[in-house]
């Protein structure tokens, strides 16, 4: 059995030739859609190995899309697509949870190159990138949303669940930080409270799928 693919763009015309274009070179397109919405529900039945995502979706953005899909499913599998190559899309699609991006200047055995790539856990990146200043520009994107998504705690309590999803009990938290046990068991509770989460293993959960765990 090939690789599984699901295909979102809101170009039909395109997405028809990709589809026949990959026809027979051991990739089966087992879904698609025109927008991030449709795509979710697309996902729910169709089981992909990856998820070819246009950056610029029709009533809507790609990344966005990427960052819900990953939300959703972390194992998610997305290589963004695009028709530019600018190291600020690359970037933004990255520190989404985007595994590569291609774009549709390159030829046919390229994006099926950087399909197969994503696919075996490699980032793909067009050749002609710079690599290194995409990676610069994906960390400062992924510490500006990770700020934003943990913006509900005070700098303490980042202190605590940082240590928390790293699975380090309270009595551990407690030396670490040089305060009393009780007073991290206070920061839990708020912790938990203000970002809406009932369980350490929700907790964690919300990490992973945020990309706030340790490298």
């Amino acid at each position: 059995m090939g690789l599984r693919l699901v295909l979102v763009d809101d170009h039909a015309l395109f997405r028809d030739l990709l589809r026949e274009y990959l026809r027979g070179r051991d990739i089966e397109v087992v879904g698609e859609a025109g927008g991030g919405v449709d795509a979710l529900s697309v996902l729910e039945v169709a089981h992909a190995d990856v998820v070819l995502m246009d950056i610029a979706l029709r009533g809507g953005d790609g990344i966005m899309a990427t960052r819900e899909l990953i939300r959703r499913e972390p194992s998610t599998c997305v290589l963004m697509l695009s028709m530019h190559e600018d190291v600020h899309s690359i970037a933004r699609a990255l520190a989404a949870g985007a595994c590569g991006y291609a774009c549709k200047a390159q030829s046919g055995a390229e994006i099926i190159d950087a399909i197969h790539a994503v696919h075996r856990g490699e980032t793909y990146l067009p050749p002609s990138v710079d690599r290194a200043a995409v990676e610069r520009l994906r960390s400062t994107y992924a510490r500006a949303r990770q700020l934003g998504v943990l913006a509900p705690l005070s700098p303490r309590e980042r202190d605590v669940f940082r240590l928390l999803v790293q699975g380090e009990n309270n009595d551990t938290i407690a030396a670490m930080l040089q305060i009393a046990e009780r007073t991290v068991e206070a920061h839990r509770a708020h912790i938990l409270k203000r970002l809406h989460i009932h369980s350490l293993a929700a907790l964690i959960r919300f990490a992973v799928q945020h990309q706030l765990l340790p490298s």
